[in-house]
């Protein structure tokens, strides 16, 4: 028995060093990552550092300069407030002090109102509960609760009196002392602007989008299509929708970024990001079409019948004008490095969609493909794909309008 303890805990200990040592090895590899490239890991450690030296400052300040009482109240809360975004930071400072405040004047209330006693301490508590369900003061709500109880342990510990009174309001002090630490050392230390990692996104979902349709085009150019094939594009039609929140998400991050931003001012970029959101829509509204389609072509690969030279002629067609669809959306995508050349290879690749996209139509009405005289999904599909090339349209004239696609000023 005493071997098999032995031998278990041999076991354990090594799978626990084996843990360590692949953390440990992870670590060494996201610094590595971090100061090479950047991304996610040259960001969380930025927040650290941030973090560590707002910390540090609150409490130099609050202990060594001030000599105040209760001076962990700073750090603590400057290590609070360094959040991703300068935008987020302010946000939840003000939130913070005000919840503290609240909670401070509370128990500056009650206490000398009701006397250092359990039953005031329960009734303090009920009450910044109950205050804490404002919805003004967001997610930091609970910290009203949190500020009362510390200034109740402050003003239980002086005894009744106005040194209490003061101990309890000088919390407050050191709560806004570090929520201003916090946000200013947020601010001036490499404050994170997202428009690169926007930009890519926005691009990536352009290639990935025009790859697709390009695809299809290929597919369709070389015969009928088959039930395999077109639960294929369904499917991947359908993946790209979390490419499409993903970008999205990414949008909203690199304005977010930008409010508040000195280095916004440096580097002459636009708080809004205008092009990179019109690209993006129109990527999305492409897709939305996508999906359509590839419903349509699943429902026309298991038709049973034989196709005729009609509906042979259509599918041709229809690859011709998806291919240029899938051009023109990745020379959408590129246009981010090369705004003059890019942006005239799309204007061509539009323009010729259309071309495209009204001989197939009139070719459908000469057939009788684009009513229900064979088969009305054929209909159907030419007027997804009429969407499509009006979505590529508008993005163009919406580029006509906007001298520079990317956002960013020249």
């Amino acid at each position: 028995m005493l071997a098999t303890r032995d031998g278990t805990g041999s076991s354990d200990k090594a799978s626990l060093r084996q843990r360590l040592r692949r953390r440990g090895r992870n670590l060494v590899d996201d610094v590595r990552r971090a100061a090479r490239f950047p991304g996610a890991e040259r960001e969380r450690l930025l927040l650290i550092g941030k973090s560590a030296l707002a910390a540090t400052i609150a409490w130099f300040v609050a202990n060594n300069l001030l000599g105040a009482p209760s001076a962990t109240f700073a750090p603590f809360t400057a290590l609070l407030m360094v959040q991703s975004t300068i935008q987020l930071s302010m946000q939840q400072s003000w939130y913070y002090v005000l919840a503290v405040s609240i909670g401070v004047s509370a128990t500056a209330v009650l206490g000398p109102l009701l006397g250092i006693h359990p039953l005031t301490f329960l009734v303090l508590v009920l009450f910044t509960l109950l205050l804490g369900f404002w919805r003004r003061l967001g997610s930091q709500g609970t910290q009203v609760s949190v500020a009362a109880v510390f200034a109740y342990a402050t003003y239980a510990q002086v005894g009744p009196g106005i040194n209490a009174a003061i101990d309890v309001f000088i919390i407050a002090g050191l709560v806004v002392l570090g929520a201003t630490v916090g946000v200013v050392v947020n601010m001036v230390l490499f404050p994170p602007t997202r428009y690169r990692s926007a930009q890519r996104a926005v691009d990536s979902l352009g290639d990935s989008l025009g790859y697709l349709i390009g695809d299809i085009g290929c597919r369709l150019w070389q015969g009928a299509p088959e039930p395999e094939s077109t639960q294929d594009w369904t499917r991947r039609a359908q993946d790209l929708s979390g490419q499409v929140e993903q970008t999205s998400q990414a949008l909203e991050n690199a304005v977010e970024s930008s409010r508040f931003n000195p280095r916004r001012l440096l580097t002459r970029q636009p708080e809004t990001y205008s092009g990179g959101r019109t690209l993006f829509d129109m990527f999305q509204r492409c897709h939305d079409q996508l999906l359509s389609i590839t419903r349509g072509l699943n429902y026309v690969g298991q038709e049973s019948e034989i196709y005729d030279r009609d509906q042979r002629e259509f599918l041709d067609g229809y690859a011709k004008v998806f291919v240029r669809c899938a051009q023109g959306l990745r020379h959408a995508g590129w246009m981010h490095d090369h705004d003059a050349r890019e942006r005239e290879q799309f204007e061509r690749d539009v323009a010729m969609s259309e071309k495209r996209c009204r001989i197939l139509a009139e070719q459908a009405d000469r057939s009788g493909l684009d009513i229900s005289g064979k088969s009305p999904i054929y209909g159907y599909l030419l007027a997804d794909l009429q969407r499509m090339v009006s979505e590529l349209e508008n993005g163009r004239d919406e580029f006509g309008q906007d001298s520079n696609p990317s956002g960013r000023s020249r």
